[in-house]
C-alpha cells in the first residue's frame, strides 16, 4: 500500500493482486454480489454494514490497536506508532503494533501512513473512542491538572475514577450552576470550579480528556492484551501422552463409530414409533428418556437428537418425529461416509444444550444486532461491562445480550483451531477457551469457560479428539482415503450364557433382525445381545418360526454353520415354542366385499391370490394378508372398479408414506475466486472500456471463440456477471451461451464490461483503452 495515499480510495487502488485477493478472502461479503470494478468495490467497503462485519472478525489484538488508533485521532495529532505503542502499554513492542497498522491497512478498515481509520471504523467506536472525549476548546495544562486534583482531595478523585476509563459523560443535578474556588461548598462544586468537571447540559458533565490522559497516565488502554493468539496450556494430566498416535486414532474411530451408531439406533426407534413432538417442533421430556435409555447417557442423547434432526435425517411432520428420506441414503453409506455426513452437519448445528440456554450463557441462534462491533469496541477495549453483558455472576437472557455468535459460528470457531493445532496436541477446556475469546472479541455476553468445555466433549463424541488430544480425524475430507473405519459385518458370537457379541459393527439389516429375536445391553458400535423368553417370543409374533430362527442364528455365527447353537438357547428357544400359538389370531392386511360369487371365485383362482394371502372368510368375504394399497392395485388390474374403506366404512386412499421430506437446506451462494476477481478488477480498472470497444471485445470474443467475462443491468437494474461465449451479433443484440446455465440474448446497450482473459491466445488491441500515447 502506497504510504502517499491520500485517500482510501487511493490506497486500495494502490494494491496490486496478492494484496486485493487477500482483501476478498478476509473480507468475503465484498464479492457477493461480484463487484463490477474497484469503484464499486471501494464504496462497499467504506459501509458501515461492511465495515462492522470486518470489525467482528479482528482478534483481541487487532481490535485494540484499531480503538487505541480511534482514540488518538481523537485528540486530532497524526498517529505516531511509537507514541501509540506506548500509550498502549507496550513501549518496548512497536513491532508489534506496526504490524497491527499493516493488518488494518490490508483489511481496509485503515490506510495511508501516518494512519488513519476510515470514517466507517472510526464511528464504530462511538462518540468516546477508548472512553476518552474530543478535545477540549481550552484544554488545562498539565501543573493546573495536578494543582487540581490536589484541591480536590481523594473525595474528588473518587468521582473521577468513576469516569476516567469512559464513558466520560455523567448526570449531576444543576450541573451548570455559576461555582468558583472560593464558593464551593461540596465536592462536585470543587470538581466543576477547577474545571476537572464540565458542564455539558443542564444535567450532565464531562470528564475532559486532557483530565482523563492524566489520571491514566497517558494510556490509551486500561490494560493490554496478548499480541498473538495465546498457546495451548499444558495439559494437567498426562493420559495419552504416552501413547502412539495410531493408538490414539484408533480410539478416535472407535468414538467416531459409537456415535454414528448412536444416530441409527435412535433414528430406527423414530422409525419404529413415530413418537409425538412437542408443539413447538422439539422432543417432549418423555422421549429424551427413552433416547437417553438407548445411548446410556442423557448429554449425549441430547447431543444425537440435535445433530441428527441437524442433518436433516429426521423431522416433525403433523405432529409426530419421522424420519425422512435422507434416512435411506444414510443407511446405504459405508461407517467412514456415516460418519462425514454427521460430522459436516455438526459444524453448521445449530443446537445448543438446554441447561446452558437457561442458564443464559448459550449462544442466541440469531445475531441480534449488527452493531455488536461498535458496542464491542469502545466498551471492552474502555475496560467496561459491554451492554447486555451479565455481571458476574449474573444469569440474564441469553438472546437479549448484542453480539451472541450462533452455535454454528462457535462450533466453526472451535473446528478452526482444532485443524489448526499440530496432530496430538493436548487440548483442554481452559485453553480453548482462552484461545477462542483472543480470536473472537466482539462476540460478547459467552461464557467461554462453559462454552468452552461442551466444545471439546462434543469433539471427543466425534472422535475429532481422543485421550484428551487432536486427531487425525480432522484432516479427514470426502476425497481422503478411508482412515481404517471398521466395515460393517453380518456375524456375531453365540455364547453359551445366552448371550450373542458382535465383535464389528454389525450392518443395518442384521443388526435391525437380531434386534427381533433379543435385547440389546451394550452401548456403541460392538454391541451384545440377550435372548431371553420375552425375546424370543416376539420373534416368534413376528412370524418367525423355530426353523428359521434356527438357520438364521446359525448362518450368522461366527463360529460357522457346523457349530450348532449353544445348548442353553437351543433349550430356551424350544421351551418358548412350545408356549408360543396356543391361541391364534389372524392377522389381515384388508377384508374384500363382493356381491358375485363368479367373480369371488376368480380372484380365489388367480395364480397371485396366494401371494396375496387371500382366503375366504365367508360367502362374499375374502380376507387378504397384503396392505389395502396393494389389494386396490391389484383389484383395478383385474378390470375393477375398487373402492378403499376404513373399518368405519368411511372411503380413505393409499396410507400416507412413513418418511417425511427432507427439510429445505440453506444453500450457500458459490465461492468467489478471489484470486481471479482480484485481477478481473485490476484489468478492468486499466482499460476503462467505452461502449465503442465493448463492442470490439465481443467481436474478438466471437472472431476468437472465446469464453468471457460479461457484466450486464437487467431489467431491474440490478447488475450480473457470467462466463459466456458469444453465438451471435446483430442489430444491437448479441446472442450469447453462459457456462452451464444456458443461452441468453442481451442488448449491447445492457452490458456494462467485458473482461478477456489475459491468457487467450491470440492478443489483439481490440477491447483495451487507447493508449495516452
Amino acid at each position: 500500500m502506497s504510504a502517499s495515499s491520500r485517500s482510501l480510495a487511493d490506497a486500495i487502488r494502490a494494491f496490486d493482486a496478492q494484496q486485493l485477493a487477500v482483501l476478498l478472502r478476509a473480507r468475503p461479503d465484498l464479492t457477493q454480489p461480484r463487484p463490477l470494478d474497484l469503484s464499486e468495490l471501494i464504496e462497499r467497503l467504506s459501509a458501515r454494514a461492511s465495515t462492522l462485519r470486518a470489525l467482528d472478525r479482528l482478534d483481541a489484538w487487532h481490535l485494540l490497536v484499531a480503538q487505541a488508533v480511534a482514540a488518538w485521532e481523537g485528540g486530532g495529532d497524526p498517529v505516531d506508532d511509537k507514541q501509540l505503542a506506548a500509550a498502549m502499554g507496550l513501549p518496548d513492542d512497536v513491532a508489534a503494533v506496526d504490524r497491527a497498522l499493516d493488518g488494518l491497512r490490508q483489511l481496509g478498515l485503515a490506510w495511508g501512513s501516518p494512519v488513519h481509520l476510515t470514517q466507517a471504523a472510526r464511528a464504530a467506536f462511538g462518540e468516546h473512542p477508548g472512553g476518552l472525549a474530543a478535545v477540549s476548546p481550552t484544554p488545562l495544562a498539565p501543573a493546573t491538572i495536578d494543582e487540581a486534583l490536589r484541591a480536590v482531595g481523594e473525595a474528588g478523585r473518587a468521582v473521577l475514577d468513576r469516569l476516567v476509563w469512559g464513558p466520560p459523560t455523567g448526570t449531576v443535578q444543576r450541573a451548570d450552576r455559576a461555582v468558583t474556588r472560593e464558593s464551593a461548598e461540596s465536592t462536585m462544586d470543587l470538581l466543576l470550579a477547577w474545571g476537572l468537571l464540565r458542564p455539558i447540559g443542564p444535567d450532565q458533565v464531562l470528564l475532559p480528556r486532557e483530565v482523563a490522559l492524566r489520571l491514566r497516565g497517558g494510556r490509551l488502554v486500561r490494560q493490554p492484551v496478548p499480541t498473538q493468539v495465546p498457546a495451548w496450556q499444558a495439559p494437567t494430566s498426562a493420559t495419552g501422552a504416552s501413547l502412539p498416535a495410531s493408538l490414539v486414532d484408533r480410539a478416535a474411530i472407535g468414538s467416531a463409530q459409537e456415535l454414528t451408531s448412536h444416530v441409527v439406533a435412535v433414528l430406527d426407534d423414530i422409525a419404529a414409533r413415530t413418537p409425538r413432538a412437542l408443539a413447538t417442533g422439539g422432543v417432549p421430556k418423555r422421549e429424551m428418556g427413552t433416547f437417553t435409555r438407548l445411548v446410556d447417557d442423557a448429554r449425549l442423547a441430547e447431543f444425537v437428537i440435535g445433530i441428527t434432526r441437524g442433518a436433516g435425517l429426521f423431522t416433525t411432520r403433523g405432529g409426530l418425529l419421522m424420519p425422512t428420506t435422507g434416512l435411506d441414503d444414510f443407511l446405504d453409506l459405508d461407517a467412514f461416509a456415516r460418519w462425514l455426513l454427521v460430522r459436516d452437519a455438526w459444524r453448521s448445528l445449530t443446537w445448543w444444550p438446554a441447561d446452558l440456554d437457561a442458564a443464559g450463557r448459550a449462544p442466541a441462534e440469531e445475531m441480534t444486532g449488527s452493531s455488536a462491533s461498535s458496542r464491542a469496541a469502545s466498551q471492552r477495549a474502555a475496560g467496561q461491562r459491554p451492554t447486555g453483558q451479565p455481571e458476574s455472576g449474573a444469569h440474564g437472557d441469553a438472546p437479549t445480550h448484542p453480539g451472541l455468535p450462533t452455535s454454528a459460528a462457535l462450533r466453526e470457531a472451535a473446528w478452526d483451531e482444532l485443524v489448526a493445532a499440530t496432530r496430538g496436541t493436548a487440548v483442554v477446556a481452559d485453553s480453548l477457551a482462552e484461545r477462542l475469546s483472543w480470536r473472537h472479541p466482539a462476540w460478547l455476553g459467552v461464557d467461554w469457560p462453559g462454552v468452552a468445555r461442551q466444545l471439546v466433549r462434543e469433539a471427543e463424541w466425534l472422535g475429532l479428539m481422543a485421550f484428551g488430544r487432536t486427531t487425525g480425524l480432522l484432516d479427514a475430507t470426502r476425497s481422503t482415503p478411508d482412515p481404517g473405519f471398521t466395515a460393517y459385518g453380518d456375524r456375531f458370537v453365540l455364547q453359551s450364557d445366552l448371550t450373542a457379541v458382535a465383535p464389528a459393527p454389525l450392518d443395518h439389516d442384521t443388526a435391525a433382525l437380531i434386534g427381533v429375536m433379543a435385547n440389546r445391553e451394550s452401548h456403541g458400535a460392538a454391541a451384545t445381545y440377550r435372548f431371553t423368553p420375552a425375546s424370543l417370543e416376539r420373534a416368534l409374533d413376528a412370524g418367525w418360526s423355530v426353523q428359521d430362527i434356527s438357520e438364521w442364528l446359525t448362518t450368522h455365527n461366527e463360529s460357522g454353520a457346523d457349530a450348532g447353537l449353544p445348548a442353553p438357547l437351543t433349550s430356551l428357544l424350544d421351551d418358548v415354542a412350545r408356549q408360543h400359538g396356543k391361541v391364534r389370531v389372524m392377522t389381515l392386511g384388508a377384508v374384500v366385499q363382493l356381491d358375485d360369487p363368479a367373480t369371488e371365485a376368480s380372484l380365489l383362482a388367480d395364480p397371485r391370490a396366494e401371494d396375496l394371502g387371500l382366503i375366504a372368510l365367508a360367502p362374499g368375504v375374502l380376507g387378504a394378508a397384503a396392505e389395502p394399497a396393494e389389494l386396490v392395485a391389484f383389484l383395478r388390474q383385474r378390470g375393477l372398479a375398487p373402492v378403499a374403506q376404513s373399518s368405519q366404512g368411511v372411503q380413505i386412499t393409499t396410507p400416507p408414506s412413513r418418511r417425511a421430506p427432507a427439510p429445505a437446506r440453506p444453500v450457500a451462494p458459490p465461492p468467489v475466486d478471489a484470486d481471479a476477481l482480484a485481477a478481473a478488477l485490476l484489468r478492468r480498472e486499466s482499460t476503462g472500456l467505452s461502449p465503442e470497444q465493448i463492442v470490439q471485445a465481443l467481436t474478438r470474443a466471437y472472431r476468437d471463440d472465446l469464453w468471457v467475462g460479461v457484466d450486464w443491468a437487467d431489467d431491474n437494474g440490478a447488475t450480473h456477471s457470467h462466463t459466456m461465449r458469444v453465438l451471435s451479433m446483430g442489430s444491437g443484440v448479441v446472442n450469447l451461451v453462459r457456462r452451464a446455465a444456458g443461452r441468453l440474448s442481451l442488448p449491447v446497450t445492457r452490458i456494462i464490461a467485458v473482461d478477456i482473459p489475459a491468457s487467450a491466445d491470440a492478443p489483439s488491441d481490440a477491447g483495451k483503452a487507447p493508449s495516452d500515447t
